[in-house]
């Protein structure tokens, strides 16, 4: 016999349709239909989960931020005084990692799995600063992502190995004025170009230039850049995919971090 606890349990007398499964399960990256239950097959290559922390106490400091993506791509720090925090109700109530002052994660970057021209990273984050000229997000070989320009806080996708920007936002795509300023970010970008994405909605500045692939050789950082440049706020997920995502699948992480994090996507995009 069962010994346990039961939460809720739901039979009908029909096969549901898709669309029913997918009120009743709500959003979840694995949705993605190039997500494999099998991670060499999957194109989800990184996906850090703040509530995986949740052992530690509020206020806590966090030597490792384990991957779930089943890729084991922990993100480590070694140094004390650079450790990140779990901040048990960070982001509206939910867990959130922060990365205030001289905090950040870092790995080695003897790994392929980001390394290709390929890519989509979804977030959702709460800025608490924005003093300084730049505030790294995540940074692996050639793929900088990061805010920049001091207080105008353009989300800007970076070629490291060109030295050039790729994809930039508008000014002010963090607007720290507002009373709510957490957010779901969205970037892709392949060799022919890429967008920026805020809440869902396309802000994408210009026609992002075509790019060359890269290498890594620096390793991989979440919350700076190159160990500097450091973001200064809160992070709640953080996924990586090593294609660049259809706009379906795009929503569908979207709506993931919107629901889980109670942060509403822009006027006009609605989940379905």
């Amino acid at each position: 016999r069962f010994v346990g606890d039961i939460d809720d349990v739901r039979i009908y007398n029909r096969v549901l349709t898709a669309v029913e499964v997918l009120t009743l399960a709500g959003y979840h990256p694995m949705q993605v239909s190039s997500w494999s239950a099998t991670p060499a097959s999957s194109s989800l290559k990184l996906h850090y989960v703040p509530e995986q922390l949740g052992f530690l106490a509020d206020g806590a400091t966090i030597t490792q931020w384990d991957d779930t993506s089943g890729h084991f791509m922990h993100a480590f720090q070694g140094t004390a005084g650079n450790r990140p925090q779990f901040a048990a109700s960070g982001i509206n109530n939910r867990p959130a990692v922060n990365f205030n002052n001289t905090r950040f994660f870092t790995r080695s970057c003897n790994d392929t799995n980001l390394g290709g021209n390929n890519t989509t990273i979804l977030g959702a984050i709460r800025q608490s600063g924005n003093s300084g000229a730049n505030r790294g997000l995540f940074e692996h070989g050639h793929k900088l992502l990061y805010l920049r320009d001091a207080t105008l806080q353009r989300l800007t996708f970076f070629h490291l190995g060109e030295n050039t920007d790729k994809i930039n936002s508008p000014s002010d795509f963090v607007n720290l004025i507002a009373a709510d300023s957490n957010m779901i970010y969205s970037v892709s970008h392949s060799l022919s170009g890429g967008a920026i994405y805020k809440n869902g909605s396309d802000v994408t500045v210009g026609i992002p230039p075509t790019s060359i692939s890269g290498t890594c050789s620096t390793g991989m950082y979440l919350g700076s850049r190159n160990g500097f440049d450091n973001f200064n706020g809160l992070y709640g997920d953080f996924l990586y995919f090593n294609t660049v995502l259809s706009g379906a699948d795009r929503l569908a992480a979207e709506c993931y971090l919107s629901a889980k994090y109670s942060i509403p996507l822009a006027a006009g995009v609605t989940c379905p």
